[in-house]
C-alpha cells in the first residue's frame, strides 16, 4: 500500500508540474504575441505620424516615438525640467477632429461644448508628469516663442480608452505655441545679456534674438543661407575665454558645424563687413553649456566676412 500509494502521489506530482509548466508557457506566448501585437500597432502608428508630417512638409526631429514638428522657427529657450512653462494648445487625430483646445477661436471653429474648457493658456512645471505621456515628453523638445506641432501613437496618449470623440489606439497631434518658460537661470542671463548691451554701444536686437555691432559695416552683396563665403570666426565667453574659431577661410554657411550665431548673422551682412554677436544661450550652448560655457550663458562672435564665392 505504503508503494502504491507513493507511485500515485508521485505521477500526480508529476502530472501537476506538467500542467503548471503548460500554463506557464502558455502565458508568456500569450504575453509574447500582445508584446508583437503592441509593437506592431505602434510601428503602424508612427509611420502614418511620419507620412503625416511629409505631407505638410514640416522640419521634425523623433526621440523614442515623439515627434516635434516645427512649423515656426523661433530661438527661444528650450524647454527644460523644472521651468515654469505657459502654452496655448489645439489637440486633434490625424483626420483634423479637434477635441481639446485652451484656444476659444478654436473651439468655437470645432464646434466643442466651450463650457467645458478654460480658455487660458495652460501653465505646467516641466516635468511634474501631470499632463499625459506624449505631450509632457514634446513639450521638452518645444522652444519659446516656437510654433510647432508634437505628435504621437496612442501608446503615449488614451491608450485604448474611448475619450470624448475619439476612438482607442488614436494618435494624436497638439498644436504648440509657448509663451514662455521660466526659471532662475533663465532670468539671470537675460539680466546679464540687458546689462551688457547697455554697457557696450552699438549692439542693436536682431529678429532671431541675438545683438549685432557692426565694426566695418561693408559695401558689397550679402550671401544667402546656403552660400560658401571666404571669411572667419572666433567664439568666446562675454570674459574672453576662447570657445570655438574657424580653421578654414572658407565657410559653408548651411554647414551646421558652424556656431548658429554665425549661421544666421552673416547673411545679415555685406562684403567686407565686421561684426561682433552677442548670443544668448539658446542660440549657443543652450541649457547643458560646455566644459567652457555654462549652461545659460551668453557667447560672443566675432565675424569677419570678406567675400561671397561664386557658385
Amino acid at each position: 500500500m505504503i508503494f502504491g500509494d507513493t507511485t500515485i502521489y508521485s505521477l500526480g506530482l508529476k502530472g501537476l508540474r506538467t500542467g503548471t509548466a503548460l500554463i506557464i508557457i502558455s502565458l508568456l506566448v500569450f504575453t509574447s504575441c500582445q508584446k508583437s501585437l503592441e509593437d506592431e500597432k505602434q510601428f503602424k502608428e508612427e509611420a502614418a505620424i511620419q507620412k503625416y508630417i511629409e505631407t505638410k512638409k514640416w522640419e521634425y526631429s523623433e526621440e523614442q516615438g515623439i515627434f516635434h514638428a516645427i512649423r515656426t522657427k523661433k530661438y527661444g529657450y528650450q524647454v527644460a525640467a523644472g521651468d515654469t512653462v505657459a502654452f496655448w494648445y489645439k489637440a486633434y487625430n490625424l483626420s483634423g477632429l479637434v477635441f481639446a483646445t485652451n484656444i476659444r477661436k478654436e473651439a468655437y471653429r470645432a464646434n466643442l461644448d466651450t463650457v467645458n474648457f478654460t480658455f487660458d493658456s495652460t501653465v505646467w512645471v516641466a516635468g511634474s508628469k501631470t499632463l499625459i505621456e506624449g505631450l509632457e515628453r514634446g513639450l521638452f523638445m518645444a522652444r519659446e516663442g516656437q510654433d510647432g506641432s508634437i505628435l504621437f501613437p496612442s501608446a503615449y496618449g488614451f491608450g485604448d480608452n474611448a475619450t470624448g470623440p475619439l476612438q482607442p489606439w488614436t494618435s494624436l497631434i497638439y498644436d504648440i505655441h509657448v509663451i514662455y518658460t521660466k526659471n532662475p537661470s533663465i532670468a539671470k542671463e537675460r539680466a546679464v545679456v540687458a546689462n551688457f548691451v547697455a554697457a557696450n554701444e552699438g549692439f542693436t536686437l536682431q529678429t532671431d534674438g541675438f545683438y549685432m555691432k557692426h565694426i566695418i559695416q561693408g559695401a558689397g552683396v550679402s550671401p544667402a543661407k546656403t552660400d560658401t563665403i571666404i571669411g572667419s570666426y572666433l567664439v568666446t565667453t562675454l570674459d574672453g575665454a576662447e570657445v570655438a574659431r574657424s580653421y578654414s577661410d572658407t565657410l559653408i554657411l548651411s554647414d551646421k558645424r558652424l556656431p548658429l550665431a554665425v549661421r544666421l548673422a552673416v547673411p545679415l551682412i555685406k562684403e567686407g563687413a565686421e561684426v561682433s554677436v552677442l548670443a544668448p544661450s539658446p542660440l549657443a550652448y543652450g541649457v547643458t553649456g560646455t566644459n567652457i560655457v555654462a549652461p545659460y550663458e551668453p557667447i560672443l562672435c566675432g565675424i569677419k566676412f570678406q567675400k561671397k564665392i561664386k557658385k
